[in-house]
């Protein structure tokens, strides 16, 4: 398989072990529905490999035509176009997932060989933890990893360190190192803490576990690469993710002031960064504008759903960073942004009707406009 179509089918298999019913459950309508848009765009990358046609994993999206293309194919799913459709045009989430799981199931039927290892779920054993102590887990696994010579910074992220956490959350950490360790160093250094609950899944530079009924993710970063990264901060978009944690980032191990220098550097983005990101989001909005009437014109529910949510996710990061924010994915935007000082109003109920099921295809082709008004009330300077 080609390197996205692999890079795919290894995010199919994530899905199946983290399912995001987590998201279905807190209502995160927005990060669902993008969620289910990559699974999309997943699939189809890996059904169009293992039929020896061109990639389709392209922002914007270019699957324009996938219903009856993908019906089509030889090695596919059983009517794997309708399955799709279903993807994009089921409103009811947990059905929507059902639906998802099974077609992904099927996909890698058709990349999985003897010697690929069985694809296991992560066994939920949720215990009710609060953020306090969960903050409380998150300082003692920290001391467990600066004792890794290696080790020279550990900062906690995600939902607990902005505030958001709530007792479904997970522990999101990052390590930072001189050089990073092996996977087999991280696996046995893991197996050696007496509340694992399971085997850890260990992935290149990130590994999952669970710890004492709570979710625990360790991402690894090399401390040298950081520093050239946000060198070129100018560049921002294979670094959001890591600019986006530094900012909201709290030091759990920080002797030699690591974490606090690279925060220094994105607390505030510099305007020529925002206005490059922006302007580059607006442009990119005339090419998305096309797309859609395409699509509206095919009745193409397909290759609406996926165009929507790129659209959107381009808007979200545009407003984030005229907030001053880096956004990498639309994680706790839905009760992240009501703290935003820049943001039109009734945001969360608009964003939630741009990217949900298409239900109605002729319903759903205003859409774009609500969109475009959208970009009319992000403020300038």
């Amino acid at each position: 398989m080609s390197s996205p179509a692999q890079q795919a089918a290894n995010e199919l298999r994530w899905w199946l072990k983290l399912p995001p019913v987590n998201l279905i459950a807190r209502q995160d309508h927005i990060r669902f529905r993008h969620a289910m848009y990559l699974v999309i765009h997943q699939v189809a990358s890996v059904l169009y490999t293992v039929n020896n046609l061109p990639d389709t994993m392209y922002f914007p999206s270019r699957l324009s035509g996938a219903r009856p293309a993908f019906d089509g194919m030889l090695n596919a799913p059983v009517q794997a176009g309708n399955c799709l459709t279903d993807l994009a045009c089921t409103r009811d989430a947990t059905l929507t997932w059902q639906r998802a799981s099974k077609l992904i199931t099927e996909t890698l039927a058709f990349v999985e060989t003897a010697s690929d290892a069985p694809i296991e779920k992560v066994q939920e054993v949720v215990a009710p933890c609060s953020p306090g102590q969960m903050q409380n887990r998150a300082d003692a696994i920290a001391v467990r990893l600066h004792l890794v010579e290696e080790v020279e910074a550990v900062m906690l992220g995600g939902s607990l360190a902005r505030g958001t956490a709530d007792e479904q959350s997970d522990i999101d950490i990052h390590v930072f190192c001189r050089v990073l360790p092996s996977a087999d160093i991280r696996r046995n250094l893991i197996a050696a803490w007496p509340d694992v609950q399971q085997p850890p899944l260990i992935e290149p530079a990130c590994d999952t576990v669970w710890l004492g009924g709570v979710l625990v993710h360790l991402r690894y970063w090399q401390s040298g690469e950081v520093d050239q990264w946000l060198r070129f901060l100018s560049s921002p978009y294979q670094t959001m993710l890591l600019a986006e944690e530094l900012q909201i980032g709290q030091a759990l191990f920080d002797p030699g002031k690591r974490i606090s220098s690279w925060q220094q550097i994105v607390a505030l983005p510099p305007r020529a960064l925002v206005e490059m990101v922006i302007g580059q989001a607006r442009q990119r909005l005339a090419a998305f504008r096309v797309l859609w009437h395409e699509a509206c014109a095919l009745q193409d529910p397909i290759h609406q759903y996926c165009l929507m949510n790129q659209a959107v996710h381009d808007w979200l990061v545009a407003c984030y960073i005229r907030n001053n924010r880096f956004l990498s994915t639309p994680r706790w935007t839905h009760r992240d942004m009501m703290n935003l000082p820049y943001i039109p109003d009734n945001l969360d109920r608009r964003l939630i009707g741009l990217v949900d099921a298409i239900e109605n295809v002729a319903e759903a082709n205003r859409r774009f406009s609500d969109l475009e008004i959208l970009w009319t009330e992000l403020p300038g300077f």
